[in-house]
Formats: structure tokens, sequence, C-alpha cells
């Protein structure tokens, strides 16, 4: 299809004046209007990076409903609140059907005005090939979440093939638990995978795992089977943390410590390990660089500092030890907080022995996005010759820090593909955005982002759109899953398909973006995972079955060993305890989430909206949980109302819960700690917002 934009618009471009869109699918528009009165359709839920498979019921062609799929891999037939409430989703009033311009302020929805695609893509053109002219390709960076691997793949080929180093996986504080530390000591992008159904022993610290893994069905699936699945063994599990969490109540030993003291905890115990010997010997001097150097640094910890600024006892230190050491396989998690944390986790699965193991932790890679054939002219060369702002970095916070400081260069334009950094990270977001002169959203809602964005494209949901997900089971297996439209949907465009308008629009990198539309970009990729895959090809007849197979259950290949060199834990060398600081007298603001809203995403969603504070007996509203002997201290009651004041005077009021349940009940239940919940800003999209503060 090919539209004028010159007509609307009036610019003069170093392109086509006409701008050429993807063809339509018209094999699935035949599909969807030769309907069944009624029928139950495989596919995959979107809303996180989990892929469960899901049953979409359709009356008479119009979806009405969705349940799990009980031959999915993944997900076995359960779904998260989520997943269930994926309709209100797909039919919320707030979903934007129309390109938007920014004609205001930033901030603002008032500030936007709906205009055509072709002049969409015209102002994004205008803006791309002015960069290229320039040779400037590198001031470009794109931002993607990698929910799916097409959206991934298609970032991925026009990143390339235009000239920017910088496409930035962008990820979630519940989506790489310990991926900074892995990075740091094995040079392997990628993270754990915790086989939660096998392990004899979970100790989590400070990770409230049953609410917020990033795959909430297999932990919780993973979690029942941990006590059902062997007659004679039921795994035990610790929780290490100030609050008494979803995970506390169900585990076997609560153990409190100060907030915000986790990662302290885990150096207690690696003290603990070491020094009484109870650890694996000789699975640590396989997997450890210079294991010997490591025990002398950990050897000269102040043991006593642990004890002070923890709050845990010697008694519960000598306890976890012993238990770590005689319940292999055994799994240590914590939360995605400092590298020094994460680094510390990450030992204790070594020295249990069960790292890389059945039961245990398994390290899983990053998937290298499947590459399309490509050829790269000399200014996609000199565009990707240039250092990335990421530099190897996997920290969000870095590479926003980066854009505001113009290092090592100047951002020129920015696409946020279904992300939210604004949300995510209010202050330090809305500066960097600030700082970029031209910013493109691909969105379903007007976010946070979207606000202070100058284009806003409207985006394909999952029930809209063709998808290819690899996620892992907690046996660390690849699973494959695909899906195909199940709506027709012609106002909004996949983040696939604006790619492909866009490289088709660049005439010196079009000979790249060969396809017609989406469609023709996913048999593509499908057929090129079954032809590079010598196992699935040998399973499946040919790629048609394989395609169909991924749709219905998805397809499961097994694990397969990741070798790896020793790990280093230099950076654990130089523990000086004493620059910490210990006051009883400030109070810490601590974010949870609940198990709808762990990817910052729900609160447009009125079923979850329901579930926020189901602990609480509380619903739509915002609240704060604070111990009940902080609350005396500061003569504050349940119900009443409190306000958070951050340091550049910004408040949230917020309604207070003390004496919600049995656990408030009996004060010696906990420790200093405050947590809050609140769904602030533009309530379209997002979850809890990690208040500044």
């Amino acid at each position: 299809i090919k539209l004028s934009a010159a007509a609307s618009f009036g610019v003069g471009l170093a392109h086509s004046k006409e701008i050429i869109l993807p063809k339509i699918d018209e094999s699935i528009e035949r599909e969807l209007t030769n309907f069944l009165p009624e029928e139950w359709i495989p596919s995959v839920c979107g809303l996180c990076q989990a892929g469960c498979g899901i049953l979409v019921r359709k009356v008479n062609g119009k979806v009405a409903g969705v349940k799990g799929n009980k031959r999915n891999e993944i997900s076995k037939g359960a779904l998260c609140p989520k997943g269930f409430a994926g309709l209100q989703y797909q039919f919320h009033p707030q979903r934007i059907y129309s390109p938007l311009i920014r004609k205001g302020e930033g901030g603002s929805p008032d500030s936007f005005q709906k205009i055509p695609w072709a002049q969409a893509f015209d102002l994004i053109l205008e803006r791309l090939i002015k960069l290229r002219t320039t040779n400037r390709t590198n001031a470009l960076i794109i931002f993607s979440r990698r929910k799916g691997e097409l959206e991934w793949s298609m970032a991925r080929h026009f990143a390339d093939v235009y000239g920017t180093p910088n496409l930035i996986e962008y990820d979630m504080p519940n989506d790489c638990l310990l991926s900074e530390a892995i990075y740091k000591t094995s040079g392997v992008k990628g993270d754990l995978s915790f086989d939660f159904s096998s392990a004899n022993l979970i100790v989590s610290f400070g990770n409230d795992w049953l609410q917020t893994y990033r795959d909430f069905v297999s932990a919780n699936r993973g979690y029942a089977l941990s006590k059902t699945s062997q007659p004679d063994v039921r795994s035990k599990i610790i929780q290490i943390e100030p609050r008494y969490s979803i995970t506390a109540m169900k585990s076997d030993r609560w153990i409190r410590c100060n907030p915000a003291a986790e990662g302290m905890a885990a150096l207690g115990v690696v003290f603990y390990m070491i020094s009484s010997g109870n650890y694996d010997t000789e699975f640590a001097n396989d997997y450890i660089e210079n294991f010997d150097d490591l025990k002398e640094s950990i050897s000269r910890i102040n043991f006593d500092r642990i004890l002070e600024i923890t709050g845990i006892s010697e008694m519960e230190f000598r306890y976890l030890t012993r238990e770590l050491a005689s319940a292999k396989p055994a799994i240590a998690i914590g939360r995605r907080t400092d590298l020094f944390s994460q680094g510390l986790i990450l030992l204790i699965n070594i020295l249990t022995g069960s790292f890389n193991q059945l039961g245990g932790a398994w390290i899983i890679p990053h998937d290298d996005a499947l590459e399309f054939n490509k050829s790269l002219d000399p200014a996609a060369r000199s565009g990707l010759s240039k250092v990335s702002l990421s530099k190897n970095s996997l920290n969000m916070i870095k590479v926003l820090e980066r854009i505001i400081e113009k290092d090592p260069y100047r951002v020129d334009a920015a696409f946020f593909c279904n992300v939210n950094p604004v949300y995510n990270y209010p202050e330090l977001g809305v500066d960097a955005i600030e700082k970029i002169p031209f910013n493109v959203t691909f969105s379903n809602f007007l976010d946070e982002t979207a606000l202070y964005s100058d284009i806003v494209l409207p985006i394909t949901t999952f029930f809209e759109g063709y998808e290819v997900k690899i996620n892992y089971s907690l046996e660390a297996n690849r699973i494959i899953s695909a899906c195909k439209p199940l709506i027709l949907n012609r106002d909004v465009m996949s983040t696939a398909d604006i790619f492909l308008a866009l490289g088709k629009n660049i005439k010196e990198i079009q000979n790249n973006f060969l396809w017609n539309n989406s469609k023709e970009i996913y048999e593509d990729y499908v057929r090129k995972t079954f032809d590079s895959d010598p196992e699935i090809r040998a399973r499946y007849e040919g790629y048609n079955e394989f395609e169909k197979s991924a749709r219905s259950e998805g397809v499961l290949i097994p694990r397969r060993e990741i070798k790896i060199d020793k790990l280093s834990f230099r950076f654990l060398k130089d523990i000086n305890l004493d620059r910490i600081k210990v006051s009883r007298d400030t109070l810490k603001l601590i974010i949870y989430f609940p198990s709808g809203f762990n990817d910052f995403e729900g609160c447009q969603m009125p079923y979850l909206m329901d579930t926020i504070g189901s602990h609480l007996n509380s619903v739509w509203e915002f609240f704060v949980e604070v111990n009940p002997f902080t609350a005396e201290k500061y003569n504050l009651k349940g119900e009443s109302i409190v306000y958070i004041e951050n340091q550049d005077g910004k408040k949230i009021t917020l309604s207070l819960k003390t004496d919600h349940s049995n656990t408030w009940q009996s004060p010696q239940t906990f420790n200093k700690g405050i947590s809050v919940i609140s769904d602030q800003g533009s309530g379209r999209r997002g979850s809890p917002r990690p208040w500044q503060g």
C-alpha cells in the first residue's frame, strides 16, 4: 500500500513522497471472517515475557473469554491474574487507535492530536534520513522489552542495517534477578533459572517469589510440585526479609532482618559457610577462580558487624548454614539489587554444590536474536563501529544517565518500543527523554513515556498480531511458542510492521526489507528456527507440523549444558562494613509488587485493581504498610491518612494499614519497615510506582 504524505504534510524528504506501508494480510482476514458459532483457539499470553499458553474462546467470531491451555509446556493450564484480565487490556476504553503528535508541553494528554499513519512515518523518516546523511546513525537509540522474539529480531535487524549500536534490551527489576553478577563473574549475558520443583531447600533473600517471580505461574507450580511430587520428601522454604510477605506466610521458616539488609544477610551466610567449612569444597574449587584468595578475604570480615546490620542472630546464621550444607540440591534466590548482593547470592548457589544441576540454579544465556539476511552499507558499518551507550552494562539506570550526560555522545532520536522508563524511573526518565530532541513511543496506551514523546504509534496486542515467544521451564528446557492474530484491527500496527515500513522507505537499506507484512516475517522466522535446529527437524515431519505444534502447545527443546570457565568474584574481595551506617531512627521505604503488577503494569485493568491488597482486605486504594512498633512510635493508627514526601517536596497521600490480619496482632512478628503500594500516575498503564523518596 502506498499513501501520499506530501499533500497533508508538505515537507520535501530524501525518500519517496509515497509512504510504503505493509500490505494487508488477506489470508488472515479470510480466516477470521470464516468462523464457527463457538470455538477455543490456542494462543500465547503477551502481557509479560513468560509466554503462558492460553485458549481463547470465540463466539460468532468475537473474542469472549480466556483460560489456560493444559497442553502448553510452560504453564500447564494455569494463568496468573494478569492473564485472566487480558480481555480488559484488549478492550480498555483508553487504548489508542491512531498515531498521535504532541503539539504542546510534555506530560499532558491534552497536548496530543491524531494524525494519519503516513504523516507519522513521514515525520519519523525525516529525522532518520537526516541522521544518515550526516553520518550520525549511532545517535538513534532503540529501547525494546523483548516480550516477543519477532519484535526483538526486527528491532535488531533494523538497528543493524540502519547503523545504530544502541539497541537496548530494556529489562525490569524482576526480569533478570542476578544478571549483573553473572555477567561480572562469567562474561555471560543471561540470568539464573531456579528449579523450584526439584530443590530440597529454597532460601530467599528478600524475594517474594510466590508473588513477584518473573514467571509467576511456573514459580507457583514449582512450589506445589516441591511439596507434593515426592511422597517422602517435602522441600523446605526459608524466607529472609523484614516483611511478612505472601512467600513468608507460605514458608517453613521466616527469618526477620532489618529493612534493606538482605544482601548483608547473604554475606553472613557466606561467612559462616566458609568459616565453618560447611560447603562443597570440590565444587567450589572447580567453579570459583582463586577460591583460596576469596576465602581469605571473607574470613577477615567482622561478623559482629553483620549481626548488627542485619538484626539476625548468630543462631539463625548457624541454622541457615546447616540447612544449606545438608539439603542438596538447594537454591538461593534474591531480588534485583546491587551487584554486591547479587554476587553473594550467586556464590551461595555455588557453595551448596547445586549450581547448573537439577534442583538448583541454571545459567540461562540470553538467546541471540535470530538474524535475517542483511547487507550493511558504509553508513551502517560506520554507525555500528561506535561505542554503545550501554557500554556492555545491564543496568538501565546507567543508560539513562549517559543520555543525560551525553556520554559518549548526544542522542538525537529515541524509539521506546512497549517500554515506559518515565514510569519505572520517574525523575531520571523525564530528565533523559527531555535531553533527546525527537522521541517516538510504540504503545497501546498514552502512558507516562508517551506523554513526553513527540510521536505515539498505536501497536497491536497479543490478540491482534503474530509473535514468537522463547522461554525456559523450571528445569531449564527451552520452550518455543507462537501465536497468530485472533482479532482483526486495521487501526494499529505491530512493532515488526513498523520497523518494516521504516526500512522500506529508506532507499539505502530497503533491499533488507523484502517482506510484505508481519505474516511473512513470522513465517520466515519460524522457518529459520526449524531449519537451524537438527533436533527439531528430526522430531517433526516438516515446517507446517512444527509451526502448528508451536501454536498449540509449544515446542520443548531439552536442556543443553552451558560450558563456562571459572567464575571470578574479585569484586567481593574489598568489603568494608565500617562504611555502612545503621540508623534505628530512619524510616526505609521499600517497594513490593503484588502478583498482577510485577511488570510495572496492570493498573488499567479493573480485575487486577481488585487484587492489589488482598492480604489487607483492601482494594482500589493507595496504602502503606507500617510495622506496629513504628506506628506506635509515630502515634499512627490503622486507617489513618499519612503523607510520604520525597527530597523534592513531592507528596503522596496514602491510607495506613496496621492491624489487618492475625500477623499484625503479635508485634514480635515484625521488625521496622515500610512498604508502599501506589498506582500514582496516569492510571492508564503500569503498576505500583517506585516512588522516589
